[in-house]
């Protein structure tokens, strides 16, 4: 228990909630139907299904947390909390099309007074303001006459709006300066009610925190959002949860996904890393521990050196990433480290030349890269080449010939053979011929839709066709181009 309520106050009020995401905004979306507490107690209330078969949440379910902004339906999560009243049923209707299960977020333990109800809330319920948010005051919870209607009409909004469950937040209000004299038991019977009023429009419910009570309220709640249990050290109270076979959904605000996921997920959590703003942007937590940035850095090993990154390497790249570092910048570096470039040269050897590189070589190849030579200046080099030459007959339509089965990877006809010999015997020599087939649109096409294939999963779209093969006839380097496919939302979506 916290015995220093200041202490918890500040705790909490770190935390946002729905004022971060509507007290700025113009026009509020709705107006909430305050029916009396009796009439819809006793009519219009609908029948909870049998059994308790409203929805919940399974444990370790991906989730995803938004409380500002136009919500981003195309975040790939299976359960999407997102603000109640700020939401649309199109758009809640177009989450339940991708496959998602949606939360309905709203106040019940604070008056706010930028919410389309506001002035349903007598004087005499409104406590002292919620620390950090002078829009925002506790509310009286002992006045259940007055506040539950209220409350019932929030959550039969929710209903029609087609959501899944609700969440109701600032249910700890006994633990806080509210300016009234709430006890445990006060808030032990608030947040009953509340589960009571989901459960009957036939809709899941979440505790949100309130760690002190979960023993009492677990069996009364279907599922848990919790702020910030591992930075307080209470992520363990909320255990019974996850052994009742119910979802623990979980945030921090601060640390790196390697401080807080081992832990965490190891308790069962869906554990997120979230900006305070609550837009889009989020973090996940692999079920094994691991972040989705380490994730990240193993795929991009795998893709790009076929190997599992050694422990000096995941853990460089993991810790510029979580720091900071733009996804692009550590790609390119990726790209233009000696390892991947190394492995480039040892492919160009056995596609043009058919054997291994030497040590000599490779350094030397290895050497003009570094120093800005393009993949494309140094393959025509190799087919230039007398060795290449040779593999051709040694003759110059014999070369050609080559050239289009090796670089274009198709028999040429014979047509296109007698034009390149006719240019050769004009005195353009094997360096020009190839750099033409090398920076062809034809080429580069196959060469970028290789990097989708390999990288994406998918063959090139005209959008990545138009940009990627016209950087690479500009002068951007290969490596560029991958290190722009891996750093992409796409590629990391994938991951």
């Amino acid at each position: 228990m916290w015995s220093d309520a200041s202490v918890l106050t500040d705790r909490i009020r770190n935390v946002p909630r729905w004022a971060l995401v509507l007290a700025r905004v113009a026009v509020v979306v709705g107006v909430l139907s305050l029916a009396p507490w009796s009439s819809t107690s006793s009519s219009g209330v609908p029948a909870a299904p049998s059994g308790g078969q409203w929805w919940r949440p399974v444990v370790g379910a991906d989730w995803q947390w938004q409380l500002s902004g136009s919500v981003d339906t195309s975040v790939s999560a299976a359960v999407f909390d997102v603000d109640g009243e700020g939401t649309s049923a199109a758009t809640v209707a177009e989450l339940h099309r991708n496959g998602a299960r949606v939360i309905c977020y709203f106040g019940a333990g604070g008056w706010e007074s930028y919410r389309s109800d506001a002035a349903s809330f007598p004087a005499h319920v409104l406590g002292n303001a919620v620390d950090g948010w002078p829009d925002e005051r506790w509310l009286d919870i002992r006045e259940l006459a007055v506040l539950l209607p209220i409350m019932e009409a929030r959550i039969a909004d929710c209903r029609q709006k087609g959501f899944d469950a609700v969440e109701p937040d600032l249910v700890d209000g006994y633990t806080n300066d509210s300016g009234f004299a709430l006890t445990g038991a006060d808030q032990l019977a608030y947040n009953r009610a509340l589960a009571d009023l989901a459960h009957r429009y036939g809709l899941g419910v979440a505790l949100k925190n309130d760690p002190e009570q979960v023993e009492a309220l677990e069996p009364a709640f279907d599922f848990a959002v919790v702020e910030e249990c591992y930075q307080y050290g209470e992520c363990e109270a909320y255990s019974p949860f996850v052994r009742a076979g119910k979802a623990v959904l979980h945030v921090e605000y601060e640390g790196s996904l390697e401080s807080f996921c081992p832990t965490t997920t190891g308790l069962g959590f869906s554990s997120i890393k979230k900006q305070l703003s609550l837009d889009a942007w989020r973090q996940v937590c692999r079920p094994d521990g691991t972040s989705a940035i380490e994730a990240y850095v193993t795929q991009v090993y795998q893709d790009l050196f076929h190997r599992t990154p050694d422990p000096a390497g995941l853990a460089t790249w993991t810790e510029k990433l979580a720091s900071g570092t733009p996804y692009g910048a550590v790609a390119n570096a990726i790209t233009s480290s000696p390892e991947y470039r190394s492995g480039m040269i040892r492919a160009t050897y056995q596609r043009y030349l058919g054997r291994t590189a030497e040590a000599a070589g490779l350094q030397h190849w290895l050497g003009r890269m570094n120093a800005g030579l393009q993949i494309e200046q140094m393959q025509a080099g190799f087919i230039a080449s007398d060795e290449f030459y040779a593999r051709g007959g040694g003759s110059p339509d014999g070369w050609v010939t080559l050239l289009y089965q090796t670089v274009l990877e198709r028999n040429p006809a014979p047509s296109e053979v007698a034009w390149w010999v006719d240019a050769i015997n004009h005195g353009m020599n094997r360096g020009t011929v190839a750099l033409g087939f090398l920076y062809s649109t034809e080429h580069l096409t196959t060469v970028v839709d290789g990097y989708y294939a390999n990288l994406l999963g998918r063959h090139i779209d005209p959008s990545g066709k138009a940009t990627w093969v016209g950087q690479i006839q500009h002068g951007h380097r290969d490596e560029e181009i991958i290190a722009g496919i891996v750093a992409s939302n796409e590629y990391r979506a994938n991951v």
